[in-house]
């Protein structure tokens, strides 16, 4: 990593389906943030907000949410922030549940989810291929390990990702709201710092989606396992912060 490395977290409400709704409100926060920062970071499936159940089989709507993101990325220019946003992806006729970074008019890379959760409210079974285990991302001098919600669950793909040289992991997350939920991520998340000895970005949907509450509760996490700051519940919220060779510094 640089000398210097900025990055800003956006805990955001999107409608599913709402594919040009939740691209503007990615828009918004873009032009308020892109000169200000080197990464804008969203949370799992921004583009089409989490869960889409059974939109994720129709063809018509991959189609529309690729589009959408193709636009989107043209009104990412190279003078700015580049961002991190997630949507089903289709790749070699598979749809992937997958984190995209997009900087100067172009998708830079893709990561796809490697866990894919079967149990209780989660069906990304039916829904999703899974993926293999990530690659960092090289981006204005940072390698950064992008991995996707129940990916974080697991020591597997931090570790894959410290093999291979991440300086910094991120998390987009879909992760619903349950008595005790904020204590288990974070137990999660200290693991995997633990393990690997990088700070960790936890950045998760808040609002309504049918019978499912998101809690957002998002939060930052030094390479020590320090809570450097939690973002709030049931609100949006964006936090920016500075890397500097090793001192983290957050501000609002």
């Amino acid at each position: 990593m640089g000398k210097h490395f900025t990055i800003t977290a956006a805990q955001l409400n999107p409608t599913v389906g709402d594919i040009s709704g939740n691209i503007k409100k990615i828009l918004d926060i873009y032009q308020k943030h892109k000169n200000q920062a080197d990464l804008i970071v969203f949370s799992e499936m921004i583009v089409t907000a989490y869960p889409t159940d059974d939109l994720t089989l129709k063809p018509f709507f991959i189609d529309r949410v690729m589009k959408g993101v193709e636009k989107l990325a043209q009104q990412i220019d190279g003078t700015g922030a580049g961002i991190v946003i997630s949507a089903p992806w289709r790749d070699q006729g598979k749809v992937f549940n997958t984190a995209l970074l997009i900087h100067d008019g172009q998708i830079v890379a893709k990561r796809f989810k490697c866990h894919l959760p079967n149990y209780g409210v989660f069906d990304e079974v039916r829904l999703f291929s899974a993926g293999h285990l990530p690659f960092p991302v090289e981006f204005k001098g940072a390698k950064l390990g992008i991995l996707t919600c129940e990916d974080m669950w697991f020591p597997d793909v931090a570790s894959h990702l410290r093999k291979h040289e991440a300086e910094i992991l991120i998390s987009p997350n879909g992760s619903p709201f349950e008595m005790g939920k904020t204590h288990v991520r974070l137990d999660h998340a200290r693991k995997r710092v633990s393990e690997t000895g990088l700070a960790l970005f936890y950045i998760n949907q808040v609002g309504g989606q049918d019978e499912l509450v998101f809690d957002g509760a998002s939060f930052i996490m030094d390479h020590q396992g320090k809570v450097l700051t939690q973002f709030p519940s049931h609100q949006e919220y964006v936090v920016t912060t500075i890397w500097e060779q090793g001192v983290d510094r957050v501000f609002v």
